[in-house]
C-alpha cells in the first residue's frame, strides 16, 4: 500500500493507506468502537482518533507491531 500524507480526517480507505493496514482492519476498528462520524453515508475518522486507536492497539498487542506500521 502507498502511504498517504497526514490529513485532518480520513475515509476508511484513506485511513487504511495512511496506517499501512487493510481496509478490513479499519472497518473492524470502527465496528469495535473507534471514534468516527457519518457524513453523507461515508465513515469519517479524524486524524487524532486514528493515531490514538493505532497506538492503543499497538500497546494491547505488541507482537503485531512492525517498523513499517508506525503512526
Amino acid at each position: 500500500m502507498t502511504r498517504i500524507p497526514d490529513q485532518t480526517h480520513y475515509t476508511i480507505t484513506a485511513a487504511a493507506k495512511r496506517m499501512n493496514r487493510s481496509r478490513r482492519t479499519i472497518e473492524r476498528w470502527v465496528a469495535g468502537g473507534m471514534k468516527h462520524r457519518l457524513t453523507s453515508g461515508l465513515v469519517i475518522i479524524d486524524h487524532d482518533d486514528l493515531i490514538a486507536e493505532t497506538i492503543r492497539r499497538n500497546r494491547e498487542n505488541p507482537a503485531k507491531r512492525s517498523p513499517t506500521r508506525t503512526p
